[in-house]
Formats: structure tokens, C-alpha cells, sequence
């Protein structure tokens, strides 16, 4: 079986789903998922787990992500990018400084609270956010707690005197849970104005960057060189702790049973023949051994 990570740089007007879709198609498998979603509005990086990866896409989406994008200061919308309808200007008739959006931003850097935005796919009380603002139906949001470990102006904002509007740029790293575009107008709030998100690109994710990744439309036209672009399991996992099994303690694996190793860790990466074949957690109640976390028996 085929498994690991195709990096696919996402394009905007396509869902993740439409991308797991077309994989699928390409590969002609079904076991084919995407490690954290996309907004159709928002380009870059989508990581297709195929085969075995499958079973490691929780484990993908806890990794901090990376966007770069670009802000407006001066208007605000109802969905917190320019995909919405405008709820509120204020013209900026000075500029701020770089000094005041470079502050601002570090007061959104750190452990954050955020309510994230009405148009998005958040559930309270089994419906979707966006579902309650396309019905016009008032309900309380529930505050998210995230971690911003890098926000940062990139070059200097430029100032738009016609429209009274003030532009910049900006890296963040973040954690799973976090909107980018809410932690734009959470930024205008710090200033006391409108803002909103006028671009996103994600340039990280799972640890796999822009240089991993591939167009859709490229595998669509060559779908007997997507195989090249597969990123083997031992990638993501290559920064863990590890052990390689002899062939008897790789039968006992295959037999699910608890193991002993020299090594005192929480989680071990099992290898044999150098190819991931599970993760073994420490057995609390039975220690020094470890058991089963997750098997990736014919990842090959």
C-alpha cells in the first residue's frame, strides 16, 4: 500500500475537500485525507495524507502553522476578510506608525483569547457558527484559547491617502484553533479601528513548507508521477524518539504485545528495516513497559 504525505499547494476557489476528491482520483485510492483545512479564499499549503498517513491526521493538525498575509486598516466585514459584506469604516486620516502596529501585534503574541468569527465552521449547540449569522440568529460564541508564537510586520505598510486606508503585511505562527483574519481585527481593536484580512497564504504546516509542495494541476496532468511526490511516514516523524526492532521484537508488534526498551520516554517511534511500524506509549500501570498507541504495520 501506498502510504504518506503528498504536500499539495492549495489554489483559491477550491475547498480541501475538493482537493481529497481529486487526489483520490489521481491516486485511484480511497484511503486519502487532508491534514488541516483550507478556506477556498486562502491559498497554500494542504498535506494529503494517503495509505497509512491516514491514521496520523490528528497528529498532523497539532502542529503550529504558518501564514503570511496581507491586512487593511480602515473597514471591517462581517466574515473578516473580503469575502463578507462591509460592517463598519473609519477612514484613517493619519497613518499609524510602524512602532504602533509592531506593539500591537505583540500584544496578540503569547497565550490569546479569541471569539472566533460567526462565518466560520465552529459548533455550539450541534450547529456551525455560519449557519446561525446566515439565519440571522443571535447566539453566544465560545472563547477560544490559542497560542501565537510569531506575529510580525513584514517590510513596511503603505498608506493609501485616497481611500484613507493603511496596508501591511505579516508573518504568524500559530497554533491549531487559531483565525488568522480574527487575529487581524483583534489588532485593529488594539489600534481602535477597523480592520480586516485582505489575503492568506499558509506557508507551513505538518512541518512541511512551500518547497515540499506541488499544484494539484500538475498530478492531474502526470498522475503516474505522483508516487515522486509522496513524503514518506518517517519524515513527520523523523525529530522523535526512536527504535529500531529486531525481527522477534517485530513479530511481537505484530502480535500487539507490551514491550520493554532502554530507553524512558513517554511516546517511542518503532521502526524495522527502517520504516515506521507503530507508536508505543509508556504503561502506567505497568511499568517499565510500553503498549500500543497506534499501529502502522503496512506502511512499506
Amino acid at each position: 500500500m501506498l502510504s504518506g504525505v503528498i504536500v499539495l499547494y492549495k489554489t483559491k476557489g477550491m475547498t480541501s475537500t475538493d482537493c481529497v476528491r481529486d487526489m483520490r482520483r489521481v491516486l485511484q485510492m480511497k484511503k486519502v485525507g487532508h491534514g488541516g483545512t483550507l478556506d477556498p479564499s486562502v491559498e497554500g499549503i494542504l498535506p494529503i495524507a494517503i495509505g497509512q498517513a491516514t491514521k496520523i491526521i490528528d497528529l498532523m493538525q497539532t502542529h503550529d502553522k504558518t501564514y503570511i498575509g496581507e491586512a487593511i486598516l480602515g473597514f471591517e466585514t462581517d466574515t473578516e476578510d473580503l469575502d463578507g459584506e462591509i460592517i463598519k469604516t473609519q477612514d484613517v486620516e493619519e497613518p499609524f506608525s510602524e512602532e504602533a502596529i509592531e506593539e500591537a501585534m505583540s500584544k496578540l503574541t503569547g497565550e490569546v483569547e479569541q471569539l472566533p468569527p460567526m462565518y466560520s465552521s465552529v459548533k455550539v449547540k450541534g450547529r456551525r457558527l455560519y449557519d446561525y449569522a446566515r439565519n440571522n440568529i443571535p447566539v453566544e460564541r465560545p472563547v477560544r484559547h490559542i497560542h501565537v508564537s510569531k506575529y510580525v510586520k513584514i517590510g513596511q505598510s503603505t498608506y493609501d491617502e485616497a481611500n484613507k486606508q493603511q496596508r501591511f503585511k505579516f508573518e504568524i505562527t500559530c497554533s491549531k484553533g487559531t483565525y488568522v483574519r480574527t487575529l487581524i481585527k483583534q489588532l485593529g481593536d488594539i489600534l481602535g479601528g477597523p480592520a480586516v484580512m485582505s489575503s492568506l497564504t499558509r506557508a507551513k504546516s505538518a512541518g512541511f513548507g512551500l518547497k515540499d509542495a506541488v499544484l494539484l494541476e500538475t498530478l492531474k496532468e502526470n498522475p503516474e508521477k505522483a508516487v515522486d511526490y509522496v513524503v514518506p511516514l518517517e519524515r513527520f516523524f523523523e525529530e522523535q524518539p526512536a527504535y529500531q526492532l529486531s525481527d522477534k521484537e517485530f513479530e511481537m508488534v505484530q502480535n500487539g504485545a507490551k514491550l520493554k526498551f532502554p530507553i524512558d520516554v513517554e511516546r517511542l517511534c518503532l521502526y524495522h528495516n527502517r520504516k515506521i511500524k507503530a507508536i508505543y506509549k509508556k504503561d502506567v500501570k505497568h511499568p517499565p513497559l510500553y503498549r500500543p498507541e497506534m499501529m502502522l504495520l503496512q506502511n512499506s
